[in-house]
């Protein structure tokens, strides 16, 4: 679980998913899902990582895919972050909306090696969750001289009965 103090150095918080969509680190630098040049995986069917990262459906982030609705469809979110500095950067990603149920991120820095894995769903406690927060919220380190490759799965819990 993240301190207090840790948390007072967020100045912003990435919002993710399907909605309105910054990203901003502890320093108070933000950019918007275009200038990440997100990518989508719109309505996909169930697919593991490895092959979401292989699929040749990707398509460029546009304001429009923002406002997918409620359903029963797989969603694929994925951009990279850099970090040019010799700290690690911090972020908080967040869904803004309570809409989305559940959210798998997958990040990596490095393409040999295997994604670290973070489950969140609103079914969860909020005592089991890393952050106590309204909405799902996991905390992202970028590692200092370091790219990270992150991908995110949303789905709503209809699609898992």
């Amino acid at each position: 679980m993240l301190t207090n103090t840790f948390m007072r150095q967020f100045l912003c918080v990435l919002l993710l998913f399907f909605s309105a969509f910054a990203m901003a680190n502890q320093h108070g630098k933000s950019n918007t899902l275009e200038q990440l040049d997100a990518q989508v995986l719109l309505k996909a069917p169930a697919l593991s990582i490895d092959q979401a990262v292989s699929d040749t459906r990707w398509q460029s982030y546009q304001k429009r895919d923002s406002n997918q609705g409620i359903g029963n469809q797989l969603y694929w979110l994925r951009f990279a972050v850099a970090n040019n500095s010799d700290a690690p950067n911090f972020y908080i990603l967040s869904t803004e909306t309570t809409y989305i149920d559940n959210i798998i991120v997958y990040q990596r820095t490095d393409a040999n090696k295997p994604f670290t894995v973070t489950a969140l769903s609103d079914r969860e406690p909020f005592a089991q969750r890393p952050l106590f927060y309204r909405t799902l919220a996991t905390p992202l380190q970028i590692p200092a001289i370091s790219s990270s490759e992150i991908y995110i799965q949303a789905f709503n819990s209809n699609l898992i009965q």
